[in-house]
């Protein structure tokens, strides 16, 4: 028989690359940067101990690999986050990354935990890690520029980025770690955008007891003005250290009364509240307490 055309057999994995980076984010998200080998990768990923060595000369190079494509999902998130805020709202837009960062977290679980573990993100390469230098330098000056014109509250900036920070990364992990159940992706938008809108407008009491202004980032006007009709999903902010109180709205009325008309504008509510409303990402999941079915 002329088998002249047969092939013969022989090891391949068409996306061994991509199947190594997510055995690596499964080891890290166990083990810790530190706590597994090349060896032990290979066998998450159902390959022959020397496959990783096709891609990667050795475990540094393959953790680099894996902080790189964590980055790079990230700033795809954040990038599309505020494109769509508008340009002369630098608090929407503040809100509106601190959102999307929990959204990330739910649609990238373990891309979420690695970028989060000591050791990881120090491994990006040099032109990944100034571009997100770069982006955080970003937020810090829209920020500063919202306080110099008077439409956030003029709190050190430092105190102001860790609070925002702190926010969205703790509700990340608490929907990421199961310690909210399980979490569709519009109900983690909920719970982000309830919980910036606390830190957004602070925790000090207003005049004549009123509650939180329509937020534009919901897709309708809030019922009621009350704090006792907040919605359940504040309960996280409540996490938040009593710094969160540095909130992006002024103690004087008459900002209060400036932040309450930029709100309900009809020329900047419209656009919000469509972003708000757009179905999940494609490929966004509920996130289930881990060790579930």
């Amino acid at each position: 028989m002329n088998n002249v055309n047969i092939p013969r057999r022989s090891y391949h994995h068409g996306n061994l690359r991509p199947a190594l980076i997510q055995a690596t984010l499964r080891a890290i998200a166990e083990d810790g940067p530190d706590g597994f080998t090349l060896r032990d990768v290979a066998r998450r990923a159902g390959v022959s101990p020397a496959a990783p060595y096709r891609h990667f000369q050795d475990k540094d190079e393959l953790l680099a690999a894996v902080a790189a494509e964590c980055a790079d999902r990230f700033a795809k998130v954040m990038l599309d986050a505020v494109a769509e805020a508008p340009a002369d709202d630098p608090l929407a837009r503040f809100r509106l990354a601190g959102i999307a960062s929990v959204e990330f977290a739910v649609a990238h679980p373990e891309h979420f935990r690695a970028l989060n573990v000591p050791g990881v993100a120090a491994r990006l390469p040099p032109e990944q890690r100034q571009g997100m230098d770069a982006w955080i330098e970003e937020q810090r000056r829209s920020v500063a520029a919202g306080q110099a014109a008077g439409v956030i509250a003029p709190i050190p900036l430092d105190a102001l980025m860790l609070a925002a920070s702190s926010l969205v990364h703790g509700l990340g992990h608490l929907i990421v770690e199961g310690q909210l159940g399980e979490v569709s992706p519009a109900r983690a938008r909920e719970l982000a955008v309830a919980a910036t809108a606390v830190l957004g407008h602070g925790l000090l009491p207003r005049p004549g007891g009123a509650g939180l202004p329509p937020d534009p980032l919901l897709p309708g006007p809030r019922p009621g003005a009350g704090t006792a009709d907040a919605p359940a999903s504040a309960s996280p902010s409540a996490s938040a250290s009593p710094s969160a109180s540095a909130s992006a709205s002024g103690p004087a009325p008459a900002a209060e009364r400036a932040a309450t008309a930029r709100a309900a504008s009809p020329t900047r509510a419209p656009v919000l509240a469509a972003a708000s409303s757009k179905p999940p990402r494609k490929g966004m999941r509920a996130v289930r307490p881990r060790g579930g079915r």
